[in-house]
């Protein structure tokens, strides 16, 4: 390599004065646009010749038809090699000769789209504006733009099949949603809301509740994480069907409940109610309320024993692991599950709801549990579970739905003998439940409630201050009652405390 000066030559360069004879075998000097001794496409690099003169052959971009021309040196001062009368090259002023056939041959090699190939031809006229870029600049300049090319066709590409994979990802989730199942933690959160509205002191429609659980979760669907089933037809038929049985199991936890703690005081089975039925940061009803509301459940299974026995049919009652949960029906029994559901005649909670509708709007007795029309009974109803069951009730529960007319105002009840005022005054309700409950005219007209999609149902309320027990409260004048709502009132609505 020593004392041979490295020069610059195009292959495809069409000057007359620039070409010499071809060389044998095309021959070409490696200090032309090749990388000599490289397998990949490179454009117009720059490499002395090897020791024995000779070089590999070039890649298909640096062919050209023509005559392999001799290496002409890139800056020369000897006219005779410039061509007659052309003025000597400057050092300053680089001479570009890129045809525009190496272009198309290094966008042929890297694949290159049509519209890419003119980019790299209108690259090239660019850098040949004014002073240019010299030959070893243009050539990096259109290799590396080919390389780009090259790069952005292959992620298009890459995006094909993106897409192809996004249809399987489709199709796969379509395969899934034919075996969708709820979680363990929509499970929980299914039973936990069933109870909690179960237990609402105001509910009067017990056959109904799967539908308030299921329009409360569709509500709160993205604090109870049930956001991946509504919209999805497919998968709130599983909703609905597990709520459905959720609030079965639920029901018959109820009804046995009642059943099994008659032998408890009223104090005593409301305590343990509250701590199964009501949740940490749920609904928080009013106790005086739910006292007299279990009052009310427990007389009305004193006056149908036999009812109390009937299990209603619920499928699915067992949690995730095969076992009941907490606050579940017992398992099916084989009798139960060969006669199918039960009859409405031995249906328990059916009886309780066309109870409450009798004497609601048969009896005239309306939502408002201040009124006259309720206070009497419900002091009879107290006095009554006070005294453990043992003295005749002055209205008979099952009678008071046969009436047609109201029950008298404010009877007086009768005074439990002292033996039975003795035997039970350890488990007498907290001070004010055994004489009744109060109401604080100071509070707001209705307690909070679960859910604000209820309004249009009835409650039970009390509008004004009363008692009910020994202490009479002030006469008042029965309100109102609001009209029953779509869904033929749930609901009984009141302040008590």
């Amino acid at each position: 390599m020593s004392g041979t000066q490295p020069t610059f030559f195009f292959p495809n360069a069409t000057d007359s004065h620039l070409q010499t004879p071809a060389r044998p075998n095309s021959a070409i000097d490696t200090q032309g646009m090749g990388l000599n001794g490289m397998n990949s496409p490179s454009p117009m690099g720059m490499c002395s010749s090897g020791a024995n003169g000779s070089a590999p052959p070039l890649p298909s971009w640096q062919h050209s038809s023509s005559p392999s021309p001799s290496p002409t040196p890139f800056h020369s001062h000897d006219e005779s090699q410039l061509g007659h009368g052309n003025p000597p090259l400057s050092f300053n002023q680089p001479t570009t000769r890129v045809t525009s056939v190496a272009v198309d041959n290094l966008a042929l090699d890297f694949d290159l789209l049509d519209v890419q190939r003119d980019d790299m031809q209108t690259f090239t006229r660019l850098a040949s504006q004014g002073d240019g870029l010299n030959d070893t600049q243009l050539a990096c300049g259109l290799f590396i733009l080919a390389v780009l090319f090259s790069c952005f066709n292959r992620r298009h590409d890459g995006d094909a099949n993106a897409e192809s994979f996004k249809t399987m990802l489709k199709e796969l989730r379509t395969l899934l949603d034919d075996n969708f199942k709820l979680t363990n933690e929509q499970t929980k959160n299914i039973r936990i809301i069933v109870q909690e509205l179960l237990y609402d002191p105001k509910r009067v429609c017990y056959k109904g509740l799967a539908m308030d659980v299921f329009d409360y979760i569709e509500k709160h669907q993205a604090a109870m994480r049930f956001h991946n089933i509504f919209g999805n037809p497919a998968r709130m038929k599983v909703l609905e069907k597990a709520v459905t049985d959720t609030s079965s199991s639920v029901r018959n936890s109820f009804r046995q409940t009642i059943r099994d703690g008659m032998g408890k005081s009223l104090h005593e089975f409301t305590l343990m109610t509250n701590s199964t039925y009501m949740r940490a940061g749920g609904a928080r009803y009013k106790q005086e309320m739910v006292t007299v509301k279990n009052a009310i459940l427990r007389r009305f299974v004193f006056d149908n024993k036999a009812l109390v026995w009937a299990d209603e049919k619920a499928d699915g009652s067992d949690g995730p692991d095969g076992n009941v949960e907490q606050g579940g029906e017992e398992p099916a029994t084989k009798k139960r599950k060969r006669g199918g559901r039960v009859p409405p005649e031995k249906d328990f909670w059916l009886k309780v709801d066309e109870w409450f509708v009798k004497e609601i709007e048969d009896n005239k007795r309306g939502t408002d549990i201040s009124s006259d029309t309720w206070r009497g009974y419900l002091k009879d109803v107290v006095a009554f579970d006070v005294a453990g069951f043992r003295e005749p009730a002055p209205v008979p529960f099952s009678a008071v739905s046969q009436q047609s007319a109201p029950a008298p105002v404010n009877p007086s009840p009768p005074s439990p003998p002292a033996s039975i005022s003795a035997q039970h005054t350890a488990n007498l309700p907290a001070p004010g439940l055994n004489t009744g409950f109060h109401l604080n005219p100071n509070l707001p007209t209705q307690t909070r409630m679960l859910n604000s999609s209820f309004g249009s149902t009835p409650y039970l309320n009390a509008s004004s201050p009363m008692s009910v027990g020994s202490v009479q409260g002030p006469q008042t004048t029965p309100s109102s009652a609001p009209a029953g709502g779509q869904r033929g009132g749930r609901f009984l609505t009141g302040i008590l405390n």
